[in-house]
Formats: C-alpha cells, structure tokens, sequence
C-alpha cells in the first residue's frame, strides 16, 4: 500500500523490499505479482480470480481508492485481462523486464483502476 501513486518509477523495482515503501493505512495497493499456472491458462479463470481477488480486497481494506499494477508488454492475455478490468495505462517503463525475445527487456505497463466500481 502506497498513500499515493509516486511520481516516478523508482517504486517500480523487481525483486523489490516491500517494507520499504509500504504504508499500513494507504489508500493506493500496487499489486506486484499476479500469476496463473500455466496449465490453467486459456480458460478464463485467471480473470475470475483476478475479479475475485480485487473484490477481496477492497472488502479488508475499504481505505483503498486506486490499484496499481505493472505488465509486461509480452504478456499480451494478461494485458487484455486487465483492460476488459477497467485498468488503464499510466505510462511505460522501458526495458523493464528481462527478455529471450525483446534485445534490452521488455517494456513494464504501468496501469491504474480506481475501485469505485468493483
């Protein structure tokens, strides 16, 4: 939990130390890692769950106003997953996630969804 989305993308740090930057009472939850095993890909639970979770969450912690999330730009179904979600693209991260395909890293997505309508 983050009190407000940073300006910059120093937060945004693989492998990062939570305690660092989390705040007990923020009301902005930068989700950090997501994922589905890969034999329960293709069947539209990863979106059910994913739904779920945030429903969860705003529950326990109702302070929340904004989720924060980044993607990798190779990750194209967990893109759309989080789209069809309401999330929006805030900005880009270049090279942010290592690559075999894409010389440099993979672009990092960041994107955002306030919770008003989950």
């Amino acid at each position: 939990l983050w009190d407000e989305l940073p300006n910059n993308n120093k937060v945004f740090i693989l492998d990062h130390e939570i305690a660092k930057v989390h705040k007990t009472g923020g009301k902005v939850l930068y989700i950090s890692s997501y994922a589905l095993m890969s034999g329960l890909r293709g069947k539209g639970l990863g979106r059910l769950f994913f739904r779920e979770c945030l429903r969860q969450v705003r529950k326990a912690a109702p302070q929340i106003a904004e989720i924060v999330l980044i993607v990798s730009q190779e990750w194209g179904a967990a893109h759309h997953i989080y789209e069809d979600l309401g999330f929006k693209t805030i900005r880009q991260i270049p090279g942010f996630f290592p690559s075999d395909i894409i010389p440099g890293g993979a672009d990092g997505i960041v994107m955002i969804k306030t919770v008003e309508d989950l």
